[in-house]
């Protein structure tokens, strides 16, 4: 059987000012997070994802917002690669 073709996801992240080591713990697990970035500005960071349907990225989304720590999250969706 042929795997589904994977969906590309960046989830923009803002949490709490003490989630700093929080957050990324309940990353690691999570087999579709592909990478995080902790990055400098108005976010806190980036969560890169490789999901198989619609439905993968609504849940893992979903579960994101439910930790104690995220404040906000965005959500880009890659079109297609450009380079």
């Amino acid at each position: 059987m042929a795997d589904l073709p994977k969906t590309k996801a960046y989830i923009l992240c803002r949490f709490g000012s003490d989630a700093d080591e929080k957050v990324p713990v309940f990353l690691r697990d999570r087999p579709e997070v592909t990478s995080t970035w902790m990055v400098f500005g108005e976010w806190d960071m980036v969560i890169e994802a490789e999901l198989t349907s619609e439905a993968n990225l609504a849940e893992f989304i979903l579960d994101l917002r439910k930790h104690a720590n995220v404040n906000l999250t965005t959500t880009l969706i890659g079109a297609k690669p450009i380079k």
